[in-house]
């Protein structure tokens, strides 16, 4: 350990500035310092003790068969050093273990190689796909004229389908019209023969009447009435007459086009007809390839199938190729955790499996003291309590973790003038700061209320 922390504490005297004191003097010096600075008040409890002192032992794997050792080539830490968790602290002999890492990667390499060989097979075997490759595209280009072909008469079959039907739409409208304008043209005749005759019989009645006479003047006003309304009949007539000559024209065309609209769907179906035949021609001869194809495929799924165990064999050829560089990387032993190198194998020392290599003091962060048990009834789990040392610049707060449930015989370098030759009781404290591992410490409990 190096600062001001590094002297190493063995139980046997206290810390005077760094420098090892017997027990008796570091527990007077305490007692001074404390009846200077007031801590040992009537409302306190007092108790010396030491901080926790916890080490982590690093061992060699297993890096060979059983038995075997293996030689320590570096030591790249030193005793009294501080480390943090990962830091290397000893390098073993890795020559063997990278000569097995080599002999696994040469033995993954022909295992690897024999994927390739079977891979150039198959590139082989694939390149006679070739003549069959050609002998398909040209009956794909002739599937494809085809397709094309039989898509455009397909397409000018549903137009014509569509034709036809809005011919029939536009057909029954038409008649519909024919029939409308018939039927007006019978109703203004009929019309007409009515006006007539009601004008014919006002024209002999206003023959009867005097001249001058009201009757007179309204019957001629009326036969007036009766004029201007055929007038209006024979203008309606006249354009009835129009609309149906233009009707029967048009019917008359689209008579016609229904008849063109069947001559060609007949020539459409004939021309899907050829297409079929084609089509049968077309895949009688893929049939032809597919069967040259079929061997060809058995052959290369084979060399595929050989392939795939190759592939697996090459695949269980990488685990010993990653062992033997793992055993490689666990040659380098590292600290588990950080703290300060209190142990320290050698150079050159020779260690089997199992063996210790490095020993880690881990920082402390708790305490135990020893308390009279009058003294341990006063105190509470939880309860404060604070932490002085010569090493210590200034007290360390605390708190209790646990008190004893029974009284024993506590060790020379926690007696006081109340535990001294007499059993105590064993309390144990939780730092706020690091302690040094092992250091003599004094504790102050402050007294809890039990009622």
């Amino acid at each position: 350990m190096e600062g001001p922390l590094a002297p190493l504490w063995d139980g046997g005297g206290g810390y005077a500035g760094g420098v090892r004191v017997p027990a008796c003097l570091a527990l007077a010096a305490a007692v001074a310092s404390c009846a200077l600075s007031g801590c040992a008040g009537e409302t306190q409890v007092r108790a010396f003790g030491n901080a926790d002192s916890e080490t982590a032992a690093v061992t060699v794997p297993a890096l060979a068969v059983a038995g075997q050792v293996v030689r320590v080539a570096s030591v790249p830490a030193a005793l009294g050093d501080q480390v943090a968790a990962g830091a290397a602290l000893v390098a073993l002999d890795s020559a063997a273990l990278e000569i097995g890492v080599e002999s696994a990667q040469a033995a993954a390499g022909v295992a690897s190689a024999q994927v390739d060989v079977l891979q150039d097979a198959i590139d082989e075997a694939g390149e006679k796909y070739e003549d069959i490759a050609e002998g398909r595209d040209k009956i794909a280009d002739a599937k494809s004229a085809i397709s094309k072909a039989e898509k455009q008469l397909k397409k000018q079959q549903k137009k014509l389908k569509t034709a036809k039907k809005e011919l029939a739409a536009n057909l029954k409208t038409v008649n519909a019209g024919l029939a409308k304008l018939k039927s007006e043209k019978s109703k203004a005749e009929k019309q007409r023969g009515k006006l007539k005759a009601q004008r014919k019989e006002l024209a002999a009645a206003l023959k009867q009447l005097p001249a001058g006479s009201p009757q007179y003047a309204q019957t001629k006003a009326a036969i007036a009435q009766i004029d201007a309304g055929l007038g209006q009949i024979a203008a309606g007539l006249q354009t009835l007459n129009s609309k149906l000559k233009e009707a029967k024209a048009g019917k008359a065309k689209l008579d016609a086009a229904a008849k063109q609209l069947a001559a060609g769907e007949k020539q459409l179906a004939k021309g899907l007809k050829t297409v079929a035949k084609n089509k049968k021609k077309i895949t009688k001869n893929v049939k032809k390839l597919d069967d040259a194809e079929e061997e060809l495929d058995d052959a290369i799924a084979e060399l595929k199938r050989l392939k795939k165990l190759a592939k697996l064999a090459a695949g269980v050829s990488e685990v010993p190729v990653t062992l033997a560089e793992l055993k490689v990387g666990m040659a380098e032993i590292s600290a588990p955790a950080g703290g300060t190198v209190i142990s320290l194998a050698k150079p050159g020392q020779v260690l089997a499996a199992g063996a210790t290599a490095a020993v880690i003091q881990l920082p402390s962060g708790a305490a135990t003291g020893w308390l009279a048990p009058e003294d341990a009834a006063r105190t509470c789990v939880g309860g404060k309590a604070s932490i002085s040392a010569d090493w210590a610049p200034e007290p360390i707060l605390a708190t209790v973790e646990s008190i004893a449930t029974a009284a024993d015989y506590p060790p020379n370098t926690a007696a006081t003038e109340k535990t001294h030759l007499t059993r105590a009781v064993q309390v144990r404290v939780a730092a706020e700061s690091a302690l040094p591992p092992g250091a003599p410490l004094t504790l102050d409990f402050t007294p809890c209320d039990k009622e």
